[in-house]
């Protein structure tokens, strides 16, 4: 029972017995099982990109790896573990993930076409094996044929069909030359296949169809010229509907590919007869038309419903066909329309006359509603001109106007309004004579003001023109008053925009001189601002004959002006307080810059301290030629501490457990194991290196379980006193002995077989040998204790396992022992292969990633059979299987050279780790010509100088050597790698990149192949 169906089982039971509370147990079921589902949809995923991929193999192999994919999906649909999930969520355990049932159902139809397709894929093997390109050929098109959508057999096919397409393309020259029909044929079958990958040259299949379709071309000729003739005969009868059908028949004709030759003026006859058959149609379908309109002309006559103009227009559509009209039907048309013409003449006469009455009748009502307006307006507008003479007191006027009114329209002069106006004027005659005198003396006073040039007050001005306009009667005294104000005013406005002139220039130059000011230094600021002072006192005098506007803006400027003023003295006083403090400050920042130029250097290999200094010279040195370099230097100070941390550690080898362990997994939970640590990776990837190897120690045990009868083999030799040939003979048990007056007997179960082509049989020693198996009558050879005579490769496998726990890289232990196997005499041949099978599924299994060949690996370990009795070496299946190992054994390249890529990895990984980087100077400015230069703190000189680059804050740094000589470093170097204060950095003494890599690939094409560590030098691989 496996694992799973265990767990399983155990949890079917917890189930039924109904104990269902939280305990450790059940959270220890709930966590094994929730792990194994996710395990198994791990590798369902797994499986899921190998079919996607197209590798159906490998998918399957995976799914079927124990433990099976397909067996425990049917575990999980058990109905003892349907309530496993509802107890999960209700008891807060660890969930499990169903299994991925659509990559399930996948897997299996896979697996069903896998079955399907395995007769041809082990007659394809046979085919490759004995190199037999044609049956290759005939097994991938039927391949292809069964699963279309797998491109691995296009692939396949595509190289061979190609190598044998030059020689086909022979074979169909010579068939051609010769006219062997026959072999036409099947080399045009060939070429043509359905599944052909590579299409064969187009004229050449041109030229076999040609060929093929020579002897039928005679036949067609003749049917061809059959059909000419009948198509002509049908064209002088004019027979459209057989001659449709006889051109339809010429048609299929020419779609045969074999009507090759064709009979004398075929096309230009047959172009013929399509133009006959389309006029014949054209006709046809116009004699239907005409018909039609005809007799719609008749239903239009018949139902009596039309104009004159609808019948005239459908009787020219008529005619317009221009074919014969009948006789009666033409009479009986124009008949109609005449008669419709002379009823339409006497309507319109009836028209025209009652028209002209109406018109007539129209015009003398205008004329006389025309004269009775005219009149209306007239005394409208006399009544208005009286009313305007009245309203201006033009007393004499108005008489007049009356008396004209009452000669000339006497009725108008009686009515209301006129009656009215005309008491008015009677009764108020006198009063308007009182206003004309005051009037004419308010008028001398105001003559007198104007000539004394307006000498008066506002006041006074302003109570005679009031009392003025209040006795003034007429149009022209009204006038006369608003000219004389109108000057007034004008004399007013000038001496205002006068005033408004100087107050005004005042502004301008004031605004402007302030706008002007911005830049212009305080002594400068200092004279402006007087002289706009001086300005505004010499316009203070004509303020008060300024416009209250203007007066406000001038105030305003002025305000603005003295703010201006204050502020001005504020900064005066400011700056030259300023002056002093900054003539202090700028001498300070020089001697601080003298001494941090002076202690940056000088601060490492404390690359603490000199991120400290760095930062305060960025405090103070903006604009100092080092500013740049320096910041970049400050902002990745951190990487460059990171990769000083690692100067005392030295890492042998990647054995896990050690102190070297601990270091590493303390590096990668400190500063080290931040993301812009150039260790990161490395150090990564040694911690997993190591947890892998923890892992595979224990997984390793496991090639001990299952097959006990394959491990539990006991083995010794013997031999027949007298006699020079040993016999080896297998037991499951150690045999058992007893010794009775110096003869030893020797008895159990052992395998046993009469002839060499029977399987072993398990018998008794005592049905074996009849005389018994003694001391007295054979020699043996064995040791004493039982496990010392285990079968070889069960001790092998023993001592291997053993081995393991020691091996600090547990793939290139398993490497070593495949080789061994490989080579070993001790161990029979089937039971190496057995054991080099689980190795090589064991390897794929757990190392697919650093040894990405077990893939082909494996393929290769299915092909042989070790369930064979392989105790009986002479049997055939064993001798069957022999072959297959030693051809196995072929096909697996060479183990060493694989070795020595993956022990130079693990050495360049450590000594990367253990390069002792530490810090031994900067790059500082080389005097004033803007050049760099290396300011070492050390006394020694080391062999490498590297420099730590990365392309921006926050990315994944990497060493680079900037010189192989010592201190001694090139100016384009320099220029182009490094920065003003950059840290340099050097390894320790003995363990440059050069010298290790010459120790750990002494081979240069090693070196093409190992994987180099994130820390190596990016320019040293």
């Amino acid at each position: 029972m496996t694992p799973e169906q265990q767990l399983i089982q155990q949890i079917i039971q917890l189930i039924n017995s109904s104990q269902l509370e939280r305990n450790p147990l059940l959270e220890d079921y709930a966590e094994q099982f929730s792990e194994m589902c996710r395990l198994a949809n791990d590798r369902l995923l797994r499986c899921a990109d190998y079919l996607d991929k197209g590798m159906r193999s490998e998918a399957i192999h995976e799914a079927q790896t124990q433990p099976d994919l397909f067996h425990l999906s049917e575990l999980l649909a058990s109905d003892g573990l349907r309530k496993w999930k509802n107890i999960c969520i209700d008891l807060e355990l660890a969930r499990f993930q169903p299994l991925n049932e659509s990559i399930l159902t996948r897997l299996r139809s896979e697996m069903k076409l896998e079955e399907d397709l395995s007769p041809l894929l082990k007659e394809y093997r046979r085919c490759v094996y004995q190199a037999d390109h044609p049956g290759c050929i005939r097994i991938l098109r039927q391949l292809r044929e069964k699963d279309p959508e797998n491109q691995s057999w296009k692939t396949n096919l595509e190289p061979l069909e190609e190598a044998a397409l030059g020689e086909w393309i022979e074979q169909a020259e010579e068939a051609l030359s010769a006219m062997d029909l026959r072999w036409l044929k099947s080399i045009f079958n060939e070429l043509n296949h359905p599944q052909r990958v590579v299409a064969a040259p187009e004229s050449l299949m041109k030229r076999l169809r040609v060929a093929l379709m020579s002897e039928r071309s005679g036949d067609l000729l003749l049917e061809g010229e059959k059909l000419l003739g009948i198509v002509r005969d049908l064209m002088s009868k004019e027979d459209a509907v057989e001659l449709d059908a006889q051109l339809e028949k010429c048609d299929k004709l020419m779609e045969d590919e074999a009507f090759l030759r064709r009979p004398p003026e075929w096309d230009k006859t047959l172009v013929s007869a399509r133009e006959l058959l389309e006029t014949l149609g054209r006709r046809r379908a116009k004699q239907v038309d005409f018909n039609q309109a005809m007799s719609g002309m008749r239903d239009l006559l018949e139902g009596g419903s039309f104009g004159e103009m609808e019948l005239r227009h459908e009787w020219e559509r008529l005619e317009a066909w221009e074919m014969p009209i009948p006789e009666l039907l033409r009479r009986q048309v124009e008949e109609t329309l005449g008669a419709m013409r002379s009823r339409r003449l006497r309507r319109a006469k009836m028209i025209a006359y009652g028209t002209a009455c109406g018109i007539i009748l129209a015009v003398l009502v205008a004329f006389g509603v025309l004269w009775w307006h005219n009149r209306n307006v007239l005394r409208a507008r006399r009544l208005a001109e009286m009313e305007a003479l009245y309203d201006g007191k033009r007393i004499d006027e108005l008489e007049n106007y009356l008396k004209l009114v009452e000669e000339s329209d006497p009725v108008f002069f009686k009515s209301p309004a006129v009656r009215t106006l005309n008491d008015k004027l009677l009764a108020n005659k006198e009063t308007f004579r009182k206003m004309a005198l005051e009037y004419a003396n308010r008028r001398t006073y105001l003559e007198g003001i104007r000539k004394n040039g307006y000498g008066a007050g506002r006041e006074q001005i302003e109570r005679l023109l009031r009392e003025a306009d209040e006795n003034a009667t007429s149009r022209e005294e009204k006038d006369w008053l608003s000219s004389w104000r109108n000057g007034w005013r004008a004399w007013e406005s000038r001496q205002v925009a006068s005033a408004d002139g100087v107050l005004a220039r005042a502004i301008r130059q004031v605004d402007t001189s302030l706008v002007e000011l911005r830049g212009v230094d305080l002594v400068g600021e200092r004279k402006k601002l007087e002289a706009l002072r001086d300005i505004c006192q010499k316009a203070q005098v004509v303020d008060e004959r300024a416009s209250q506007e203007v007066r406000k803006r001038f105030a305003e400027t002025k305000e603005k002006l003295d703010a201006r003023w204050l502020d001005f003295e504020t900064r005066e006083r400011e700056a030259n307080e300023k002056a002093l403090a900054d003539e202090k400050a700028a001498a300070e920042r020089k001697a601080k810059l003298v001494a941090l130029r002076r202690d940056i250097p000088r601060a490492l290999p404390d690359l603490t301290r000199y991120g400290q200094l760095l930062g305060e010279f960025l405090e103070v040195g903006a604009g100092e030629p080092e500013y740049s370099g320096y910041k970049a230097t400050y902002d990745r100070i951190g990487m460059y501490s990171k990769a000083a941390m690692l100067s005392k550690f030295v890492l042998v080898n990647l054995s896990p457990g050690g102190e070297s362990s601990r270091q590493i997994s303390e590096f990668l939970a400190g500063e080290a194991g931040l993301p812009d640590s150039v260790w990161r990776a490395d150090l990564s990837r040694a911690s997993e290196l190591m947890s892998e190897t923890v892992g595979l120690r224990r997984k390793v045990m496991g090639l001990m379980s299952g097959n006990r009868n394959e491990l539990r083999v006991y083995k010794f030799r013997f031999r027949r006193k007298g006699t020079e040939t040993w016999t080896e003979l297998y037991s499951p048990e150690p045999i058992l002995e007893k010794t009775q007056d110096g003869v030893t007997q020797y008895w159990g179960q052992v395998y046993w077989c009469e002839k060499d082509d029977k399987r072993m049989s398990l018998l008794h020693t005592s049905r074996v040998f009849a005389d018994k198996l003694t001391t007295e009558l054979f020699e043996f050879e064995r040791r004493v204790s039982p496990e010392d005579n285990l079968a070889a490769h069960t001790v092998y496998l023993r001592k291997l396992i053993a081995e393991a726990n020691e091996a600090s890289a547990m793939d290139i232990h398993l490497l070593k022992a495949l080789g061994e196997l490989r080579t070993s005499e001790e161990i029979d041949t089937i039971p190496a292969a057995w054991l080099a099978k689980r190795l090589v599924h064991f390897l794929y299994e757990n190392c697919h990633a650093e040894l990405p060949e077990t893939t082909y690996w494996v393929d290769f370990a299915k092909e042989i059979d070790t369930n064979v009795p392989w105790i009986n070496k002479n049997h055939p299946e064993t001798r069957l299987a022999s072959e297959k190992v030693a051809a196995f054994w072929v096909k697996m390249p060479d183990f060493e050279p694989i070795i020595r890529r993956l022990e130079a990895n693990r050495a360049l990984l450590c000594a990367s780790l253990s390069f002792g980087v530490q810090c031994v100077g900067s790059i500082q400015p080389s005097g004033d010509s803007g050049g760099m230069k290396l300011v070492s703190c050390i006394t020694s000189r080391p062999d490498e100088l590297w420099v730590l680059q990365a392309s921006a804050v926050n990315v994944l740094p990497q060493f680079k050597v900037l010189s192989t000589i010592g201190d001694s470093i090139d100016a384009e170097s320099l220029k182009r790698d490094c920065f003003v204060g950059m840290p340099v950095f050097a390894p320790a003494r003995g363990r440059e990149s050069s010298k290790v890599l010459r120790n750990a690939c002494p081979e240069e094409s090693l070196r093409k192949r190992v994987e180099f560590p994130q820390s190596w030098p990016v320019n040293a691989r």
